[in-house]
């Protein structure tokens, strides 16, 4: 039982340290409909919406998926027209927009 011993606690010792490395690192895959603060936060094919407030402080998105009209969207979604900002979707009437403007299905409208 001796020499069992120190295989042991090293097992062990193994096992707590993959767990907390699994548990620190980031999620492997975006989901839909995640906050975002860049495009590069959706996944493929969804972009991130914003709706800025008037403090001009930074403020979290949310990932949406193109849609044509109301009837493409789920969950009761609205399908709204954003223009391309700086690496996410404003409100086609925002400030700081350029580009055509893109139709994406959003929970809410401005607040």
């Amino acid at each position: 039982m001796g020499p069992r011993r120190p295989l042991i606690l090293v097992l062990v010792a193994v096992g707590v340290a993959l767990s907390w490395f699994a548990a620190t690192r980031e999620p492997r895959f975006k989901s839909s409909h995640e906050d975002c603060l860049t495009d590069a936060d959706c996944v493929k094919g969804e972009r991130c919406t914003v709706f800025p407030k008037d403090d001009g402080l930074v403020t979290l998105g949310v990932c949406a998926e193109p849609c044509v009209d109301a009837s493409t969207c789920l969950n009761g979604w609205k399908c709204l027209a954003f223009a391309p900002g700086d690496g996410v979707l404003l409100p086609a009437d925002s400030k700081g927009t350029s580009g055509p403007p893109v139709s994406v299905c959003v929970a809410g409208t401005r607040k």
